[in-house]
């Protein structure tokens, strides 16, 4: 009891593209200065994700977490396709196609370069065998040097850093080597790294909120790009920084009021040293009208800032609801060069230029994310644990002055030895969910969303989708292809080809998904109301006050008896919802893996193939084949039957985890009440009390307090 801490965290993760200010962003929030740097020239560096967690201690730790051996080399033979196809295409044999694809599979071919040698470094495979070798035999290269080079446990945890030292570390860790100076004399940790944690002593982290700085969405690197894109859907919240036009100008007008006000400081300096002489009476009265009006232009400016913010937070929300239309947005505008130049100066003077530079108001809501979720958890825990031990403890007292004698007290025993079997017996029923559950929601599922797919019609769908693409010109069809099917040119704007070729599918699907959510609370209230069933009857001779035969009436320990199975009720139909509510987020999850155009969503993964063979396809008649392939793939029952398919094992595994959660929360019940019922029949609590009276009477006096203390607390909870 007393090691309570409320476990659950919340993630708020950091995206954008490179320059701008997600570092800086961090740092402030943080209150660390420096901690997140950006790369030499002034852009992002980040190459691995990195969190930061909350710990005591006033120095810094790392953890290291690496990708798997399988993983790793996964990504090096993808690397090598794209080295390869470069080379092959548009170096050896001069394709002559355009400018824009040549350049983008020039830049892939520099990312696999790099990367091998920052891997493997002076071990690298050479050019010809890069390129000439059996693909086989360079796939036993590779795995041979991994095994040989991944960093081993030793180099995965630092401890006890100063902020200087662990801010260097995660620069080396995070990061490209800096120069062709630095690379020569070492190689980059990161591709060998899937994610950092780094635990500091910041107040922000403080309640139990995790700060992630993530690569960018746009990273050509197809596996730091989808680590991005997991935590962008599994975090709780993500900021993404924008980095608009309008910035500048608020940047120029927070400028324009530090310098006003370093003026009115200095002018505030003058008016206190001024003599108190006649003959200066007309300069004071000069200087305090126009520090008066520096005043006022500082106002204006502070105006004018404020404005703009609100005219950027309005236009920003309105282009997201266009686009999302089921999510809030929340927007902030920041300036993270005003609070840094502010954080140390006197408050009185720095404060309102902090709350101005919008970082105050982004870490407060940051902290509220985890604020409603902890309140929950306290709340549980003073409301139902603490009055649960001091019902047992009630319990254990009352039961030491039991004057039952050996007829009586085997009578009470026979009560209580019934409760705790109509327990087990209506719990684990037949008809109980400990036994059903997981069927009766997978008949859910099968019936509103697997029974009603339309799998032929969607297919024609995305192949018809498929054929209006077939007519674009060859180069933006193959700038398409290079981008997963998610890019804009100026002809064809902003397209997403996985999301048009879905848009069916989802569309028939909304409705019955609603009613899926629909029905797994419907089935929440069923079970939550099975339970109170099945318990009120269990335990209703402990109630049954007008049958003056019943023997648990003689038990003197009948209203802590009652006590202590109420709140052992509460605490079970309390782990009923929180299995409920972990199955409504894996619900959620679910619909975001089948029913969403995501690289990493059950399209994503299924396209991944075809987009990577059509980018990759080249020479005379590329085009028409390349067209082949999307349409192909597209246009295939089999890429929504493998959607169906693993949207029904994925519910199958949620339906199997909730009637797993519920079971485990049943047994946990039975083994409590077991423990609760002991107290009164084993008579071992009058042995103890008859034993040392005077412990007994320190005891029950020490509850009475604790009770009063509880009932003081709880008062203040619900006022």
């Amino acid at each position: 009891m007393a090691d309570f801490k409320p476990t659950r965290t919340r993630t708020v993760g950091f995206v954008g593209g490179a320059g701008t200010g997600k570092s800086s962003v961090l740092n402030s929030l943080l209150d660390v200065e420096d901690l997140v740097k950006s790369g030499n020239s002034g852009g992002a560096c980040t190459c691995a994700a990195t969190e930061f967690h909350y710990h005591e201690s006033d120095t810094l730790s790392i953890q290291v977490q690496l990708f798997d051996e399988d993983e790793l080399l996964s990504q090096q033979m993808c690397l090598l396709e794209s080295y390869r196809h470069f080379h092959f295409a548009y170096v050896l044999n001069a394709n002559d196609s355009d400018a824009a694809e040549r350049s983008h599979f020039k830049k892939r071919a520099k990312l696999a370069k790099d990367t091998f040698y920052s891997l493997f470094h002076t071990r690298t495979p050479c050019h010809d065998t890069l390129l000439h070798a059996d693909k086989g035999e360079v796939e036993c290269i590779f795995r041979r040097l991994i095994r040989e080079l991944r960093p081993v446990s030793s180099q995965t945890n630092m401890t006890n850093l100063t902020k200087s030292a662990c801010a260097e570390k995660l620069l080396e860790l995070s990061s490209a080597p800096a120069s062709a100076a630095e690379s020569a004399t070492r190689a980059a940790a990161w591709p060998y790294i899937e994610k950092i944690k780094v635990f500091l002593n910041a107040q922000i982290l403080k309640k139990g909120l995790v700060l992630v700085d993530l690569p960018g969405l746009r990273d050509i690197n197809s596996a730091r790009r989808n680590i991005t894109e997991l935590y962008d859907i599994q975090a709780k919240e993500s900021q993404k920084d924008w980095p608009g036009e309008r910035a500048d100008f608020i940047g120029e007008k927070l400028a324009a009021i530090a310098e006003c006000e370093a003026d009115i400081e200095e002018l505030d300096e003058e008016l206190e040293t001024l003599p108190e002489k006649e003959d200066r009476l007309r300069e004071d009265d000069r200087k305090a009208s126009d520090l008066n009006d520096r005043k006022r232009r500082v106002e204006l400016l502070r105006f004018l800032v404020q404005t703009r913010n609100g005219d950027i937070v309005t236009q920003l929300s309105t282009a997201y609801r266009a686009a999302n239309t089921n999510t809030a947005t929340n927007v902030f505008c920041v300036s993270n060069t005003l609070y840094s130049k502010r954080r140390n100066a006197r408050l009185s003077a720095a404060l309102p230029f902090l709350q101005l530079s919008g970082i105050i108001e982004l870490r407060r809501h940051c902290i509220s994310i985890v604020s409603a979720n902890q309140h929950r958890e306290a709340s549980v825990f003073v409301k139902t644990d603490v009055p649960k031990l001091l019902a047992d403890i009630g319990l254990w007292a009352q039961s030491g002055v039991d004057t039952l004698d050996g007829e009586r007290r085997a009578a009470v025993k026979v009560v209580l030895d019934n409760v705790e079997n109509r327990l087990q017996s209506n719990l684990f029923g037949r008809r109980a969910p400990t036994q059903e559950l997981s069927r009766a929601l997978c008949q859910i599922f099968r019936t509103e969303i697997y029974d009603m797919r339309l799998v032929s019609q969607w297919s024609t769908s995305a192949r018809a989708a498929a054929y209006e693409w077939r007519s674009w010109h060859h180069m933006t069809y193959s700038a398409y292809c290079r981008n997963y099917g998610n890019h804009s040119t100026a002809k064809a704007r902003d397209r997403n080809w996985n999301d048009e070729a879905i848009r069916h599918m989802v569309r028939d699907m909304t409705t019955p998904w609603s009613t899926v959510e629909s029905r797994l609370q419907e089935e929440y209230a069923r079970v939550s109301e099975f339970f109170r069933d099945s318990l009120d009857s269990a335990i209703h001779p402990l109630y049954d006050d007008d049958d003056d035969n019943n023997p648990i009436q003689w038990a003197a320990t009948l209203e802590p008896l009652r006590r202590a199975m109420l709140l052992e009720k509460f605490v079970l139909l309390d782990a009923l919802e929180n299995a409920f509510e972990k199955a409504s987020l894996q619900l959620k999850q679910l619909k975001i893996d089948g029913l969403t155009s995501w690289r990493t969503s059950y399209t994503g993964v299924y396209m991944e193939g075809p987009y990577n063979t059509a980018m990759h396809d080249s020479g005379t008649g590329s085009d028409g084949r390349r067209k082949s392939t999307i349409t192909g793939a597209f246009g295939s029952e089999d890429l929504f039957d493998d959607i169906m398919t693993k949207l029904r094992a994925g519910f199958g595994t949620l339906a199997a985890a909730a009637q797993a959660d519920v079971t485990a929360a049943v047994n946990a019940h039975l083994a409590q009440v077991g423990a609760t019922l002991d107290l009164v029949r084993d008579g071992n609590a009058v042995i103890e009390a008859q034993r040392d009276l005077a412990f007994h009477g320190r005891v029950s006096e020490a509850l009475r307090a604790g009770q009063d203390k509880m009932r003081d607390i709880v008062g203040r909870l619900e006022a």
